[in-house]
């Protein structure tokens, strides 16, 4: 399949890049398009994620752009309830 390049900030390296090969589309919406994933091998995908990921694939104009930002959020307090299976946001450059 495809392959995604996700370049993410890094304060000592100055940046990482992850690598996902898509295997397929689990749903779509109108907001966006969620991609099953596998991690292609860098230090940083095999130290923090599974082998298999989904990928949130936001739609690109304004309004979606803002219920992205409500999402995150809402995301960001599940992550620090430190809920099981639910890994941290990674964010693009």
């Amino acid at each position: 399949g495809e392959v995604i390049q996700l370049d993410l900030p890094n304060a000592s390296t100055g940046g990482d890049v992850i690598m996902f090969r898509i295997a397929g589309v689990i749903g779509k919406g109108v907001f966006s398009t969620v991609l099953k994933c596998s991690t292609e091998s860098s230090n940083l995908a095999t130290s923090v994620l599974p082998p298999q990921v989904a990928l949130k694939v936001i739609r690109h104009n304004d309004t979606m752009a803002k219920a992205a930002v409500n999402e995150i959020r809402f995301l960001q307090r599940l992550t620090v309830a430190s809920s099981p299976g639910i890994i941290s946001l990674l964010l693009p450059t």
